[in-house]
């Protein structure tokens, strides 16, 4: 009765976090590395449930005895995903031309760039790219294929005014965007410029 612990998205990382009821203090549980969801809390046991998965592992649940206990893991839904090679997705930054910053995940094949590349936009446009586990990204990947999915103005994840940032301006800035992380992809090297696709789903379609 003292805090609540929340599931809390950061930009394109999922992270569990502990309130305090008396100073409204926040205090992050584990690292910033993939994506936690789901916490359920046994106070007598002094113990939480949760989530955690990540571009490269399946979603897992997990428990952690104590706030300053190490998380072991309960179950293994996909063991036969772990007997094949599997690719990480990184967090990834840009700046806008009116200078507002983004960010979205970036997955490598295996080999050097520049990388045939896929632009996976989702829909919403009130949602967003984490770094959670993807078959459909696996897939690409694995097929020689670079995915880039970017967080535009207008997605979840962020604070209220980048939620509202494209109300009016359907399929403008929001566009700008997506294309100006593409081009800081290829500013670095990493696409292969006449091998560039595009997928999305509802909005992002």
């Amino acid at each position: 009765s003292s805090a609540l612990v929340l599931a809390v998205d950061q930009g394109t990382y999922g992270r569990l976090a502990r309130v305090s009821l008396g100073s409204l203090e926040v205090e992050f549980l584990g690292q910033q590395d993939g994506y936690l969801s789901g916490p359920s809390l046994d106070r007598n046991r002094g113990q939480m449930l949760f989530l955690r998965q990540n571009g490269a592992i399946p979603q897992q649940l997990c428990i952690q005895k104590g706030r300053k206990g190490k998380p072991k893991v309960l179950t293994r839904f996909n063991r036969k995903f772990e007997q094949r090679k599997r690719f990480d997705s990184e967090s990834i930054h840009w700046t806008a031309a009116d200078g507002t910053p983004l960010d979205g995940i970036f997955m490598r094949p295996e080999g050097e760039g520049p990388f045939p590349t896929l632009m996976w936009i989702h829909g919403g446009p009130a949602e967003h790219i984490n770094r959670t586990f993807s078959p459909y990204f696996q897939s690409f990947v694995s097929k020689g294929w670079a995915v880039f999915a970017p967080n535009y103005r207008g997605s979840t994840g962020r604070s209220s005014a980048f939620l509202r940032a494209n109300v009016g301006d359907l399929c403008g800035e929001d566009v700008n965007d997506i294309l100006s992380g593409l081009e800081s992809l290829i500013s670095q090297g990493e696409v292969k410029t006449d091998q560039i696709a595009c997928m999305g789903w509802s909005y992002g379609g």
